[in-house]
């Protein structure tokens, strides 16, 4: 028999963090830590900005005996719900043992915690929002996960239809060989571009760092306003979350699309740092964070995290000249692959794209929906 632990002090929250490695994915070849103390901070009221707007409750399944069979982290996001009108809660930090009895208790706890809050509908995984972790890995085990993106076990998504989740919507993740010669016709593009357009691509100024924040900040929430699950950031949150890429980034593959001086799209790839988090187990201190410090120039391969562009000018070819500038930036510094996620399945122009540049789909993630009631039915 299981029943809920729900964690609310500090030693309850740091085997929260810890229970994937430590109980679902001990023997995992691909699974990769997060980095703990980082992620212990997350639920930290006084350290995450998201709880300026947002609340979070987390919880756990426990058997007679105390030992833990699953976890998960219920969401109202109060942001999100006034942009969308809706009454809808997120669920995340979903890990659990093949065990529907588990599951059951999970969903059980989060569904009356969204009772008393007036939420009628649940969506996840996404972790905090969609500028986060965002949904269950349904196919790609086999790879091992990018910085800031989400694992499971594939059984996962079977323990979530059992309780009535339906899928919502799927994202894509695509893989980008350094060695990948594009088309002639792409670099045709390119060069109509060039000769009809003013936009010019350049480097982040690692030395004018919070000014290139401040003029970022408004072109991110402006160019994604209008996607799916979209919250908008705020200046602190967007501060922070790039502060928090700022030990390990690679600054001449942050791009900037600039026409007559001013700022109208930016491209975010980072080195994908999981590597190093795997090889010091998520542990920064006390020697870790010297072998991301001395190791992070080794690294071989990238995500592109963030692609956007401001509505009125993404028919001027600006992302062909992201592409290009990245190819000649990436094979000239040695990195080999490139991960390009995550793409919305409704996003049908950037999925045309990835496929006539011939880049690779490896992954797909899925974001599943419930009404409460529904839930609520499925665990009694």
């Amino acid at each position: 028999m299981y029943k809920v632990l729900k964690i609310t002090n500090a030693a309850g929250i740091k085997k929260f963090v810890r229970f994937p490695g430590s109980h679902i994915f001990k023997k995992s070849d691909h699974w990769i830590p997060p980095l703990i103390t980082e992620e212990i901070k997350r639920f930290d009221i006084t350290k995450y900005d998201y709880y300026a707007y947002g609340k979070s409750k987390l919880f756990a399944a426990i058997d007679e005996k105390g030992k833990w069979g699953g976890r998960i982290a219920c969401f109202i996001n109060s942001k999100y719900i006034d942009k969308t009108k809706k009454h809808e809660g997120f669920f995340g930090f979903f890990d659990a043992i093949d065990n529907p009895e588990v599951v059951k208790v999970l969903f059980s706890a989060i569904t009356e915690e969204f009772r008393k809050n007036n939420i009628t509908d649940i969506i996840g995984p996404i972790n905090f929002s969609t500028n986060e972790e965002v949904g269950l890995l349904i196919d790609g085990f086999d790879i091992n996960p990018t910085f800031m993106t989400n694992y499971s076990k594939p059984y996962y998504k079977d323990l979530l239809t059992g309780v009535g989740f339906q899928k919502l919507v799927d994202l894509y993740a695509y893989e980008w060989q350094s060695k990948c010669v594009f088309s002639d016709k792409f670099y045709r593009i390119v060069e109509v571009v060039k000769n009809r357009s003013t936009v010019k691509i350049r480097c982040f100024d690692k030395n004018n760092f919070q000014n290139e924040l401040d003029t970022l900040w408004p072109i991110y929430n402006e160019s994604f306003k209008d996607v799916w699950g979209f919250t908008p950031l705020t200046k602190v949150e967007f501060t922070e979350l790039c502060n928090s890429f700022k030990l390990f980034a690679d600054f001449d593959i942050i791009l900037i699309a600039e026409l007559n001086s001013k700022v109208i799209g930016f491209c975010l790839m980072l080195p994908d740092i999981n590597i190093l988090i795997k090889k010091i187990n998520g542990k920064l201190y006390p020697f870790g964070i010297f072998t991301l410090l001395t190791q992070k120039n080794k690294i071989k391969n990238l995500r592109l995290n963030v692609l956007g562009i401001l509505p009125e000018y993404r028919n001027l070819g600006v992302f062909a000249l992201f592409i290009d500038q990245m190819e000649k930036i990436v094979n000239k510094k040695g990195y080999q692959k490139a991960e390009l996620s995550v793409i919305l399945e409704s996003n049908i122009e950037m999925i045309r794209l990835m496929k006539s540049l011939d880049f690779k789909p490896t992954k797909t993630f899925r974001v599943y929906c419930n009404t409460v009631e529904n839930l609520k039915a499925h665990t009694l």
